[in-house]
């Protein structure tokens, strides 16, 4: 399936790609302003698809369905998940190669249901990718999918105040992120809503530029 997508090219020579991923009801007009915000990222390109799917709500795009149980909590399928994690995959290695990137100078970030998706595809996927970062979103933990590789580079944003994606849930994806192992680095706001800041967009730059350093 192809995405619609903006691309926004670098200002001093493309060396890297963000790849965003927006919100259930969002499109990728919604994150492409937002990209400006990185202001210092000069040789990096960033890639804001549409969802695939119209949403179910009739407004904006959605990456999965979501529904509601009978405790009125939203629910999600995890093989609906899956087939996501899919077409993100075909998508992330068209990109790589139209725009001749590696995916390891690839960064995944993706924001409330986005966050859901990275995270997923990070884990789940076959790619390795640059960097993963996961705002306001949670892991589905998928049972029927094995975890590719453990050495991940993830960053998680979420604020406390959160009251769309609650703070508990990422508190569930940590720690299992804990207890399997897998290393990541966490930026928690105890004012943030379901929302992205000022101080978030430098927390999560900052964490780009760190991540495309060369490894000693």
């Amino acid at each position: 399936m192809s995405l619609q997508y903006n691309f926004i090219e670098a200002r001093q020579g493309q060396q890297n790609i963000v790849i965003m991923l927006h919100g259930y009801g969002s499109s990728m007009d919604d994150l492409t302003s937002l990209s400006l915000m990185f202001n210092n990222l000069p040789n990096t390109s960033f890639v804001i698809p549409n969802a695939p799917n119209h949403c179910d709500q009739g407004i904006g795009f959605q990456w999965f369905p979501l529904y509601v149980d009978h405790n009125d909590e939203i629910t999600f399928e995890s093989s609906e998940i899956k087939e996501s994690q899919d077409i993100l995959e075909e998508f992330i290695n068209k990109i790589a190669l139209e725009h001749k990137c590696l995916h390891n100078r690839i960064t995944l970030f993706g924001f409330s249901q986005g966050g859901i998706l990275s995270l997923n595809y990070g884990l789940y996927g076959s790619k390795a990718l640059n960097g993963l970062i996961c705002h306001s979103g949670l892991l589905a933990i998928d049972d029927s999918q094995t975890i590719n590789n453990l050495d991940k580079n993830i960053f998680i944003v979420h604020g406390k105040a959160d009251d769309v994606v609650k703070y508990g849930f990422i508190e569930e994806t940590m720690l299992f992120l804990n207890k399997s192992n897998i290393p990541y680095k966490s930026f928690i706001k105890d004012s943030l809503a379901h929302s992205v800041d000022e101080e978030t967009i430098a927390k999560v730059e900052q964490f780009i530029i760190d991540s495309l350093l060369p490894k000693e």
